[in-house]
């Protein structure tokens, strides 16, 4: 009789679970059907793996951050990324008298770098301001001019990212500014990064 009853209650572990799965879902599904969806879940986790969007990400950053510094200054300020590279000429003339002027002022941009910014800003009242800009292999890179009444605001990023463009652009910038009989002011900032 105890066998009997340990047989019944076997047999009842291994098919009541899936006599309670069959009466939840209300249909008992097919073999190949749960094989299907399956399959249909395994492909749809295929199309959104983490880890391909991920592991490249990780590698890419770490990279970037293996080429740059820490540092820390006295005041607990930290800075990720090493800036020594940046650099920024900024000059500026005012003249409340009339003034010929004559003046060039100089700027670095190592092969190391990738752009050139270029801020410029004058107002001629009375007289000529006249700024230019010239490359490092001595030819003209852009000429300004305003002469009595005018202003001028004159942007421009030159970036250096190819080979070719580091050729043109590497050495000395020369900014010339030059005034005649001038009233005014002129503001010029270079930075390279």
């Amino acid at each position: 009789m105890k066998t009997q009853a340990t047989i019944i209650l076997i047999i009842s572990l291994f098919i009541a679970p899936g006599i309670a799965m069959s009466q939840s879902t209300g249909t008992s599904k097919s073999k190949e059907l749960r094989e299907k969806e399956l399959e249909k879940y395994f492909e749809a986790r295929k199309l959104y793996d983490l880890d391909s969007i991920i592991a490249p990400s990780m590698r890419i950053a770490g990279k970037a951050l293996s080429g740059s510094a820490w540092s820390t200054s006295s005041d607990n300020y930290f800075q990720l990324l090493d800036n020594s590279k940046n650099s920024t000429l900024s000059f500026r003339k005012e003249f409340d008298e009339k003034k010929n002027i004559e003046r060039s002022y100089e700027m670095e941009f190592d092969k190391e770098q990738k752009s050139l910014e270029i801020r410029i800003a004058a107002e001629a009242r009375e007289g000529r301001i006249k700024i230019t800009i010239n490359k490092p292999n001595g030819k003209e890179f852009k000429s300004l001019e305003i002469d009595g009444e005018e202003s001028l605001n004159w942007n421009q990023t030159i970036n250096a990212y190819t080979d070719e463009n580091k050729k043109d652009f590497a050495g000395t910038w020369v900014v010339k500014v030059s005034t005649s009989a001038a009233v005014g002011y002129y503001n010029v900032k270079l930075t390279v990064r």
